[in-house]
């Protein structure tokens, strides 16, 4: 067990990751092909080291954990981007939580720019340099990104 904060940054499963933060960590199904983490026509690079840290988990499935902040918006679809269809904001105050579905998949966002106008097709972009890798099958963690290190 750890304080708040390193749970928050390096849960050992995805269990502890979903425990803390609100909304909580998104989680999305996907395949890892080389260096890239594959969800439908969606296509996320990997940092080299990271690929070759899981090479174990290559073509297979695994899920990428994404915690709400690490994401903003693009303009466009493009290297790095996922295509995330609109469901619906709430506005916070000071930013907006943004429901979005990618691949049939929930994910939550949460945005700085409150002025933000939504509809139909969205481009989200994730800072991959804040992921977190899991096992699809135990759920177990095998990379967090921002440790450099696998966690095992």
């Amino acid at each position: 067990m750890g304080t708040p904060r390193e749970i928050y940054g390096l849960p050992v499963n995805m269990f502890v990751a979903g425990f803390i933060g609100s909304p909580q960590i998104n989680f999305i199904r996907g395949k890892l092909e080389g260096e890239t983490f594959v969800c439908g026509e969606n296509r996320l690079r990997l940092a080299p080291w990271a690929a070759h840290k899981l090479e174990a988990w290559s073509s297979k499935e695994v899920i990428l954990g994404l915690h709400p902040e690490v994401f903003s918006l693009a303009e466009e679809a493009g290297d790095g981007t996922f295509k995330a269809d609109f469901v619906a904001k709430e506005f916070m105050g000071s930013h907006l939580i943004i429901h979005a579905q990618i691949q049939q998949q929930d994910v939550q966002c949460r945005i700085d720019d409150t002025s933000a106008c939504f509809g139909g097709r969205l481009y989200l972009k994730p800072d991959m340099s804040r992921a977190h890798f899991f096992d699809a099958e135990t759920g177990e963690a095998i990379l967090h990104m921002e440790a450099g290190d696998d966690h095992a």
